[in-house]
């Protein structure tokens, strides 16, 4: 007979989960508003309102998450192609110590993962579809809360990918108001 473990386990050689998460910073005058966690719950409990379901999400303290060096120098490294390249990747996005104190100036964190299959670990098309299709997940519960009047901020996942070619260096940003810092950043 078969066995069903091995294959699934077989079949994880050939399709993987790719995980990207974000983060969204919100300064809610007493806890986290009614618009932000209703608008939160409807997306965490009805996934057919986004572009791609929330897997995982979790509300946390700015002040739990982790700021360091050594996420930079891993960004420094370049494996995704973007470093220098774009104002919401480093250097561009700034000192990782600033961001540190900018993101940790928020009272509430909101944190969500969306998964995708993709052939291998070597699926860069598949990578990039990924990431488009998260980015859109992030700008549609964006539009709603910015809607409502509610003052977000977004650490998107990888890099943005608003304009085909980015101004960084040599020209400001032409939609700061759009730009999502890396969480690598």
């Amino acid at each position: 007979g078969s066995n069903p473990a091995w294959r699934a386990i077989k079949h994880d050689q050939f399709m993987r989960k790719y995980g990207l998460t974000c983060f969204l910073f919100c300064n809610p005058p007493k806890g986290i508003p009614m618009s932000v966690e209703s608008i939160l719950e409807k997306y965490t409990s009805s996934p057919a309102l986004l572009p791609h379901p929330i897997c995982e999400y979790a509300y946390i303290s700015p002040k739990d998450i982790e700021f360091s060096q050594e996420v930079r120098d891993a960004c420094a490294e370049n494996i995704c192609g973007m470093y220098g390249k774009s104002w919401s990747c480093p250097p561009g996005a700034g000192e990782w110590q600033d961001l540190r104190d900018h993101f940790r100036s928020y009272s509430h964190a909101f944190l969500f993962t969306t998964k995708h299959e993709i052939s291998g670990w070597s699926d860069r098309a598949g990578m990039d579809k990924a990431r488009h299709i998260h980015t859109s997940t992030e700008r549609a519960i964006e539009k709603e809360l910015l809607d409502e009047g509610e003052k977000i901020e977004i650490c998107g996942a990888e890099g943005c990918n608003l304009c085909k070619k980015c101004t960084y260096p040599d020209a400001p940003c032409r939609y700061p108001e759009l730009l999502h810092c890396t969480m690598e950043a």
